[in-house]
């Protein structure tokens, strides 16, 4: 299994449109094009006992596309940017919404 995670920044003013436009299009459209689970997370801003506990800014994303391995994974890169549609919705990140300060990481089940 693997898990890519994608976490950035919206600016406030867009964050709803964004997860509107999240809900509506990116999710359907990234599991037809063969992500098995596709969600978005946006940080608690309940502070729990842990000394260690960060506190995401309130505009800060972290979105999971989940895949049953490195292939499956690489084919969707590939279709995404290999169609009109897949390629709009990957350029709307930073052309419609402005997201900054993106970081990606890929990890591969172990357990």
């Amino acid at each position: 299994m693997i898990l890519t995670q994608w976490q950035y920044s919206v600016p406030k003013e867009k964050l709803n449109g964004f997860i509107k436009f999240a809900k509506e299009k990116l999710k359907p459209f990234w599991e037809s094009m063969g992500c098995k689970s596709h969600s978005m997370y946006i940080s608690t801003r309940k502070k729990f006992r842990f000394t260690y506990q960060a506190i995401e800014p309130e505009n800060k994303i972290t979105e999971q596309l989940i895949f049953d391995n490195l292939e499956d994974f690489e084919k969707f890169l590939k279709k995404i940017y290999s169609t009109k549609e897949g390629k709009k919705l990957a350029d709307s990140y930073k052309e419609k919404f402005n997201v900054t300060n993106l970081v990606i990481r890929v990890y591969e089940q172990v357990v």
